[in-house]
């Protein structure tokens, strides 16, 4: 159907398309800030629990901290308005987070679990290939065409990591 002020179609679909997308991130952002509450208060959670074996708080502090860097940063990048140039940048920091969960994730499991050598190790791999995602996700991965598609591979290697030991 033909829009009546320009005659043209792209500018109705264009319109109901922005509409539509525009919803799903705020809603998105708005879940995110609620999930960033609800991390906070498990982290508290968490360590008063575990306050009297410091190693073991400490180390799900780092699960909490992480969790809640992850969505309160997604929600601010959903909700605010921003540049087109700021969007791009809080976009690649916002995937950054998700190695930093990752990495946070494995620190209390692997630290609580496994002793010695293995522990050392694990936590080591883990931490680098989350450095190394995040370099590449925010200087080498603009870059590329494939930047999808090395992230997802980078996910998904660090979630086998510790099949692997």
């Amino acid at each position: 159907m033909n829009n009546p002020t320009t005659g043209s179609t792209s500018t109705i679909l264009s319109t109901s398309t922005t509409t539509h997308l525009s919803v799903k991130p705020l809603l998105r952002g708005y879940l995110h800030a609620f999930a960033a509450i609800a991390a906070s208060i498990g982290t508290i959670l968490l360590c008063l629990l575990t306050y009297h074996d410091l190693p073991k708080m400490l180390s799900l502090l780092i699960y909490g901290l992480c969790s809640i860097f992850l969505f309160a940063w997604s929600a601010v990048y959903h909700i605010g308005t921003w540049s087109v140039e700021r969007r791009a940048f809080l976009r690649r920091v916002d995937h950054t987070n998700i190695f930093i969960m990752i990495a946070g994730t494995y620190t209390p499991i692997v630290f609580n679990i496994m002793t010695g050598w293995w522990r050392i190790s694990i936590l080591s791999l883990i931490w680098l290939l989350a450095a190394l995602g995040i370099l590449l996700t925010l200087v080498i991965i603009p870059r590329l065409h494939l930047a999808r598609r090395i992230s997802a591979i980078m996910y998904v290697a660090m979630g086998w990591v510790v099949i692997a030991a």
